[in-house]
């Protein structure tokens, strides 16, 4: 299974993400299914299967997801799927690999893309919104729902399972680990965004804590931070700073670029000289649901202190 969207960042904790995420407005998410039944399965079990997968990701209670499957088509066709329109702006999940997307050997793949927008920024990764998310899951893969995997299955992928890992994908997580990782570390081999999974395995059916601690950091508390007074002037520049949240600050620790720090929630520095400057909060953030979280948050090239304005050499001067 893979994604085709790259990792941006290597951060320290076993999850990942992609560079992207959905805005808070996108939820719930709204999501086709095409053909309407997938060959392999009884009859029901492919809306099951999928609706399966989408409802695995909202265990992460931090992360308020919802998700809301569309009957029909998304635009006017027969829903076959004999063709995937990769920026129709519509979450489509193909069972029949159209134009025969999906190489030997996977057994499903996310497509998806994402637009200029800004949708949050952390100390060490820029999320752009996603502007499309398609998943085709291979049409050479023999699947089988929960029940057949439980009770043997010979051959067979668990369908949840796949389908569980690539709506991880279409939500911005990347894998735990890649292809050719050795991947020592239980936790992240054990999680559902691990790269790939064995027949008969229903390990990925349901998220585990890796996975909901990497969602919950996606799409849980988090705050912004802005200047309240002018940030681009003359030195001595004086501002002002705030966060902004949807939870409650109880702590920040701020750095405004020039070697100065400050432990207030809302501080005001001067800059003396003349410069560019990258300002960066980690702030303490105590939610009813999420319980406690730190956030680190930059402002890249931030403010601006210009040097003092000073006349010619040789102009007049009045007093």
């Amino acid at each position: 299974m893979i994604s085709t969207l790259l990792l941006l960042a290597a951060p320290a904790h076993a999850w990942e993400h992609t560079g992207n995420a959905w805005a808070e407005g996108d939820f719930p998410l709204e999501w086709y299914m095409i053909p309407e039944e997938e060959e392999r399965l009884a009859e029901g079990d492919s809306l099951t299967a999928l609706q399966l997968s989408w409802d695995a990701w909202l265990v992460a209670e931090c992360a308020n997801l919802s998700n809301d499957y569309q009957s029909g088509c998304p635009t006017e066709g027969d829903c076959t799927g004999d063709e995937r329109d990769p920026s129709d702006g519509t979450i489509t999940m193909h069972w029949n690999d159209p134009s025969d997307e999906a190489e030997a050997g996977v057994l499903g793949v996310t497509y998806s893309w994402g637009d200029y927008l800004v949708v949050k920024q952390t100390s060490s990764m820029v999320y752009h919104h996603f502007g499309d998310a398609d998943i085709v899951f291979n049409n050479d893969v023999d699947f089988a729902m929960p029940d057949e995997i439980a009770s043997g299955c010979g051959s067979a992928y668990s369908i949840v399972g796949v389908a569980t890992h690539e709506i991880g994908h279409l939500h911005g997580m990347a894998h735990s680990c890649e292809q050719g990782d050795p991947c020592e570390d239980t936790e992240k081999r054990a999680a559902t965004m691990y790269w790939s999974v064995d027949s008969c395995d229903s390990s990925q059916e349901d998220i585990n804590d890796d996975d909901i601690e990497g969602i919950s950091q996606l799409y849980g508390p988090y705050g912004t931070l802005s200047a309240t007074t002018d940030r681009i002037g003359g030195v001595p520049l004086s501002v002002s700073f705030a966060i902004e949240s949807d939870t409650s600050v109880t702590a920040a620790h701020w750095s405004f670029g020039d070697g100065a720090t400050s432990d207030e929630i809302a501080p005001t520095h001067e800059y003396t000289e003349a410069g560019q400057y990258t300002v960066k909060a980690s702030m303490d953030l105590e939610d009813p649901v999420c319980g406690t979280s730190t956030y680190d948050y930059d402002l890249i090239g931030y403010v601006l202190a210009c040097e003092k304005p000073a006349p010619e050499e040789g102009a007049d001067r009045k007093s």
